[in-house]
């Protein structure tokens, strides 16, 4: 029998503890399918994974803000209630009360991200294949994880055309993947680029248009720039497109060498082919 590890105190549960635990309730129902299989498959691997919460009320998502931030006069990182605040030292951020995809923000009230424990290398290098991203290149938080499809920060949500989440395709064994569906169409949100975009590649050259379709499926998968950052969509192939290539690759288990070439174009046209069914 399959055991899940829950919170952070070592605690194992099986898959209808699991199915019974609070916190796993107050997870979207699309988005526990894809984490469960995700979770299932990265125990066969030998690598497992484990959640170590998903759910936050707004009195703990204030607390923990508060907890973790002070009050600044010029700078820091956020503001909350009209006053500026920093981050303290030697601890990891946590955003204002809803502003978190760890509060209720479906219709249902349901939370749309989860911190994991575990084998984050197997979290980082896999996430992408069950529709999911992870913050590694964001806020430096590599246990976070929220459907792949959301726009990075919560108050880019917009619950009338993002609610509920599309059911996907999903790979591998585990208990929450599909079988395999007939032929079905596939979405796809930008043209795919399929040909090697150079380093150096300049804006004005021959292709400039297969480099600003990389840059918008770059912004949005949430593959970004070192700083976490959507790139300008230019169709220059610089630094900042580079670094974005590489937390794409990283995503899609493959070398991480700036340069989108036919290994990375075959790659990610396999990504879009396997994630999303109409």
């Amino acid at each position: 029998m399959t055991s899940y590890l829950t919170g952070y105190n070592g605690t194992t549960r099986t898959r209808a503890e699991l199915e019974a635990w609070s916190q796993w309730r107050q997870l979207d129902p699309e988005d526990a399918r894809r984490s469960l299989a995700m979770m299932d498959d990265s125990i066969v691997a030998g690598r497992p994974l484990g959640i170590g919460s998903i759910f936050r009320t707004e009195q703990q998502q204030r607390d923990g803000f508060l907890s973790r931030h002070h009050v600044v006069k010029f700078g820091g990182c956020c503001t909350y209630n009209g006053q500026r605040y920093a981050l303290n030292k030697g601890v990891a951020h946590m955003a204002p009360p809803f502003r978190s995809y760890h509060e209720a923000t479906t219709k249902a009230g349901k939370a749309l991200a989860i911190d994991w424990i575990g084998d984050m290398a197997w979290l980082g290098a896999n996430c992408a294949r069950y529709g999911l991203n992870e913050f590694s290149q964001v806020n430096n938080e590599k246990w976070h994880s929220q459907p792949a499809e959301l726009p990075h920060a919560r108050s880019r949500y917009v619950q009338a055309s993002m609610d509920p989440l599309r059911e996907i395709r999903l790979p591998g064994t585990g208990i929450g993947s599909l079988p395999s569906p007939p032929p079905q169409p596939t979405r796809v949100y930008a043209p795919a680029p399929t040909i090697k975009v150079r380093r150096n590649l300049l804006a004005g050259s021959n292709d400039a248009a297969q480099v600003r379709a990389l840059q918008l499926q770059c912004n949005f998968w949430g593959w970004r720039d070192a700083l976490g950052r959507n790139l300008i969509v230019d169709g220059r192939f610089a630094e900042k497109s580079a670094q974005a290539v590489m937390s794409m690759q990283r995503a899609l288990g493959i070398l991480d060498d700036g340069i989108y070439g036919p290994m990375s174009a075959r790659r990610f046209q396999q990504h879009l082919d396997a994630m999303v069914k109409l």
